[in-house]
């Protein structure tokens, strides 16, 4: 509603989900029933089936929540099992990342050398 306290901004918010994820749909759910066209919220959503997310270093076998358009080829199962589309994903048209760990990636480059060290070494990279 525009004479809202806090009306929406356009192009300010990005939410990014997976459809396995029941909180994710209640997200999506919820921007729908408050009306919240892709003018004020653009929403990625990532593949249902995991990937290698350094598919390039044999040593990096993370594998993680990868973004992908409905024009890709199949996705194969880090495990190597079974081909699934790309269907009902939505690519990250914010940040162009591949994968969400490319997120936590870019958000980590931003921060003082102080702030960095927080984190522990090894960083878990889930759905924001």
């Amino acid at each position: 509603e525009p004479d809202a306290k806090h009306p929406p901004e356009s192009q300010r918010y990005h939410l990014y989900v997976s459809h396995a994820c029941p909180w994710a749909n209640r997200a999506v759910i919820v921007a729908a029933l408050k009306k919240l066209s892709p003018k004020h919220l653009s929403i990625s959503v990532v593949h249902p089936t995991w990937q290698r997310t350094r598919p390039d270093d044999p040593e990096d076998t993370h594998c993680g929540w990868a973004f992908a358009s409905e024009s890709d080829a199949p996705f194969t199962s880090p495990s190597g099992f079974g081909s699934f589309a790309c269907k009902d994903v939505v690519p990250d048209t914010v940040n162009n990342c591949k994968f969400v760990r490319d997120l936590y990636d870019l958000s980590l480059s931003k921060l003082t050398d102080e702030e960095r060290s927080a984190f522990p070494a090894q960083v878990r990279f889930t759905v924001p």
